[in-house]
């Protein structure tokens, strides 16, 4: 019976998919692509014309591109764990390039179903069916695809001259690579330092990762988003990485370069800020005014750092211009001073608590 190889390139690219998902592994993508008949036909009469005849395994391929080189190496033993490989015909061009060469990076595996999986009724018709997975980062793909594109597959196919400036190109990338997995994990020890820093009270630069801290850790943050939510009547969500980010812009928009000067700067007015909070969420808003994630008086929930942006909501109100206020709070921007007016009462009364 005839191998539909387009139902198994489906099934085996979203295979990969839910695999890479279930260890928490991000890349940038997974694709399939079945050899052209043509192509195919050229190949299997060049091994009927070698000495040795051996069957096609790259009818399908499975191309994994990562973000990061050293995913490669994870994702590999991913490979090696689900699937079958035939050690014999699978390489890592990473191992066989001389020391003191550059040129193509590239994980290649020649695969089958293996027998766990293939005894279920859905994979029981590609048993033994051999396809081939490749995995490599991003910018080596780049620089493969360009060099495939230009015509450069053989050693005599361009000049020396332009060789050695193909070879020049994949040296620029592996220090571009092994830069990116520095800085990535610099990132990540930051993240950490910087969380550590803000629960001892210490000063921080703004950014999302020290707002994030902020949310999670910060005594005043924490207190303001606890009473928001209840007096709004909703459950804080997680912060996500873009509110932390949004929430790092607007501080910044106020000149603010430090976690310190902006708590100092809401010290006395967390009160306030509270009850300006639960009016705006609760009560009717002027005609034209911004309803945006998390502020609808009909949600249950609300993210963790809505504390932060009605601090800023707050300061703004005190000391931001009026284009400021309008991008702020409405989605007309042919508002008029009196919308502005209708912000700042709905503001300024809720300074004090009416007895």
């Amino acid at each position: 019976m005839a191998i539909d190889f387009k139902a198994l390139g489906s099934k085996a690219e979203l295979l990969v998919r839910d695999l890479l998902h279930m260890v928490n592994l991000d890349v940038h993508n997974v694709t399939h692509r079945i050899k052209s008949r043509e192509s195919a036909r050229t190949k299997a009469q060049n091994k009927l014309n070698s000495a040795s005849i051996v069957p096609l395994t790259d009818l399908l391929g499975l191309r994994i591109i990562t973000y990061f080189p050293d995913q490669v190496d994870l994702i590999a033993m991913l490979i090696e764990r689900e699937f079958l490989v035939d050690s014999e015909k699978s390489v890592d061009k990473r191992a066989i390039l001389d020391p003191d060469r550059f040129g193509y990076l590239s994980t290649h595996y020649v695969v089958s179903i293996g027998p766990s999986r293939s005894s279920l009724t859905e994979w029981t018709a590609y048993q033994g069916v051999k396809f081939e997975i490749q995995i490599r980062s991003i910018l080596q793909h780049s620089w493969a695809e360009i060099e495939h594109d230009l015509g450069y597959k053989a050693p005599g196919s361009v000049p020396n001259a332009v060789r050695r400036r193909f070879s020049r190109l994949a040296g620029l990338l592996e220090l571009a690579d092994a830069e990116f997995v520095s800085i990535r994990d610099e990132l990540k020890d930051y993240e950490t330092e910087v969380l550590k820093a803000v629960s001892a009270g210490e000063d921080a630069d703004i950014n999302r990762d020290s707002v994030i801290a902020l949310i999670r850790e910060d005594p005043t943050s924490k207190r303001l988003d606890k009473q928001i939510a209840q007096l709004a009547g909703a459950y804080l969500e997680p912060v996500e990485d873009y509110y932390a980010a949004d929430r790092s812009s607007d501080l910044l928009s106020l000149d603010f370069k430090s976690t310190r000067a902006f708590l100092k700067s809401i010290e006395g007015t967390e009160d306030w800020i509270v009850r300006f909070a639960a009016a705006w969420l609760v009560e009717p808003k002027p005609e034209g005014s911004y309803t945006r994630f998390g502020e609808e008086s009909q949600r249950s929930a609300l993210p963790s750092g809505i504390g932060l942006l009605y601090a800023y909501r707050h300061l703004l109100l005190q000391s931001g211009s009026k284009a400021q206020i309008l991008e702020e709070f409405f989605h007309e921007r042919d508002q008029t001073e009196e919308a502005i007016d209708l912000v700042r009462k709905i503001h300024d009364s809720t300074k004090e608590v009416t007895v």
